[in-house]
């Protein structure tokens, strides 16, 4: 029998390209937006087939990932921010034995499909996943709940 788990997830990719360097406004450059004052510029949708992306991919997906809703960004630095909300559906190895007092664990496993090892790193930023959440629980189920997200690499 397929097992899985569909998952709406909040995919943040960070990384610095200077190639996209630019002067802000209050270096003498010409783009000035004072809603941005980091002198950032900002673009809806997902900059896949625009600029350089890194190839980051859900190794156990079990079919496309639904993007939700995208946006990147790009600093007078280089630095890039791509934040996107999507929906995955990924293969899971449930045991239901111990139901209702069972635990499952259900791997999303993040994987550089294209770049090598060296120019891809992947970790969680700030307080890591569970800190992120602060508390909220909305579309959370009333019959489950996450007791833990965790990191891990398969090749340290």
């Amino acid at each position: 029998m397929d097992q899985y788990a569909t998952v709406d997830l909040f995919l943040r990719t960070l990384w610095t390209d200077p190639r996209l360097a630019y002067r802000s406004a209050s270096e003498g450059g010409c783009f000035s937006n004072p809603w941005q004052p980091e002198g950032e510029m900002s673009f809806d949708g997902t900059p896949e087939g625009q600029i350089w992306t890194p190839g980051v991919a859900i190794m156990n997906e079990d079919m496309p990932q639904k993007t939700l809703y995208s946006s990147w960004y790009v600093y007078p630095s280089g630095f890039i921010w791509w934040a996107k909300k999507v929906q995955v559906r990924v293969k899971c190895n449930f045991d239901f034995q111990y139901l209702p007092y069972d635990n499952q664990t259900c791997p999303i496993r993040l994987i550089g499909w294209r770049d090598v090892a060296h120019d891809i790193t992947f970790h969680f930023r700030d307080n890591g996943p569970v800190g992120n959440l602060n508390g909220r629980t909305e579309g959370m189920s009333a019959e489950w709940s996450i007791t833990g997200i965790d990191e891990r690499r398969a090749n340290p």
